[in-house]
């Protein structure tokens, strides 16, 4: 490709949010160090217009934060060069049919779609207003997969998804920095079983899974706690009731918080939406030398690698077993489960072997 032509790599949101921070902002970086300068990064909000996405307090917030995404949408866009290379990350909005991305498919010489969540399944998972369900257009996953030259996944299982309708399909999983790994097991060695969650507060609801066995454990004597970090605390509906520890997400502060758990925790139902995921969470903790405990859904089960690489929770009924299982290690078993998954997830996960999938997709150069 000659240098002088630009790649325009569309978030999905700001830096702060894991997606786009790991599949587009680390990318074009990594890109950039190798002196591929002409490489940009658009973003639909601000930081501060994130937070509001985030927590919206009512429906003149959500209208805000729709028409702002609009308005820098369509002026990044216009802007964009004929003959650029161009990634869209997911899709431009959030809502409606698909009018941004066809004014960059007559403008792009090469256009990619990155997929990195079961968008397709995105109505059937969550719940919706009425008119929230308007907004969100059936079949644009697939007609984005038809706009494409290449639709890139994060999975085999999206792969599989996007085939159905694109052109040509990759996957380059979600890939970390890995920091060297932690001297001290991380927790507190007190006696509480502290288990740690991190995430998105549109998955908050996936920790009513945890909230029946936690409360047996309790009345068995097991002093298990759970450890929240989100946007927003989550609702009684979402842990079913019980009790949390809960930490205000921010970006600077995940590390010390993944720090004062005993293992990382990833609850998954099996259905169509879960099965897209990509294992962000978990690597999110394996990097951060923290055992871990998941559902093997999707991408998790490969990340677990059979109890190997952590605790795997073979269904709902099983949640009580497995930390059970996680309490009965001893430190020495649980630092050396650690130690194997982060150098397992180092050799699969890294960003750099990621960022060179990159060089090869849009440039032809060799891996």
């Amino acid at each position: 490709m000659p240098r002088s032509r630009q790649t325009h790599f569309f978030a999905y949101m700001p830096r702060v949010n894991a997606t786009a921070r790991q599949r587009a902002y680390l990318v074009a970086e990594g890109l950039a160090e190798r002196g591929d300068s002409l490489v940009r990064v658009h973003a639909p909000l601000r930081d501060s217009g994130y937070s509001r996405y985030l927590i919206p307090s009512g429906i003149l917030d959500k209208s805000l934060w729709l028409v702002e995404m609009l308005v820098r949408r369509s002026v990044q866009v216009l802007r964009v060069p004929r003959g650029s290379v161009v990634v869209i990350q997911r899709e431009l909005l959030p809502v409606g049919p698909a009018t941004l991305e066809r004014v960059l498919r007559r403008k792009a010489s090469q256009l990619i779609v990155d997929i990195d969540d079961a968008t397709y399944a995105f109505a059937e998972s969550r719940p919706h207003s009425r008119a929230g369900r308007m907004l969100l257009t059936e079949g644009k996953f697939d007609h984005l997969c038809t706009l494409a030259d290449l639709v890139v996944c994060g999975n085999d299982e999206l792969a599989m998804r996007a085939s159905r309708s694109a052109r040509a399909v990759t996957v380059i999983p979600t890939s970390l920095e890995f920091p060297p790994m932690p001297d001290e097991l991380p927790g507190r060695n007190d006696g509480a079983l502290r288990l740690g969650w991190l995430g998105n507060p549109g998955n908050l609801s996936s920790l009513a899974t945890l909230a029946e066995p936690i409360r047996r454990l309790r009345a068995k004597g097991l002093d298990v706690r759970l450890h929240v970090m989100s946007a927003r605390n989550p609702t009684a509906p979402e842990t079913d009731g019980l009790d949390v520890e809960f930490v205000r997400w921010g970006l600077e502060e995940e590390d010390l918080f993944l720090s004062s758990v005993d293992v990382g925790v990833m609850p998954l139902t099996n259905d169509e939406y879960s099965r897209g995921k990509c294992g962000f969470k978990l690597l999110r903790y394996i990097a951060a030398g923290v055992p871990v405990m998941g559902s093997p859904v999707g991408v998790n089960a490969e990340i677990l690698q059979g109890g190997a690489n952590g605790v795997v929770v073979g269904g709902r009924g099983a949640w009580e077993a497995a930390i059970t299982q996680f309490a009965s290690m001893s430190r020495a078993q649980r630092s050396e489960m650690a130690q194997h998954a982060y150098e397992w997830a180092c050799s699969r996960y890294s960003l750099a072997p990621a960022v060179a999938a990159w060089r090869a997709v849009l440039w032809g150069e060799s891996v």
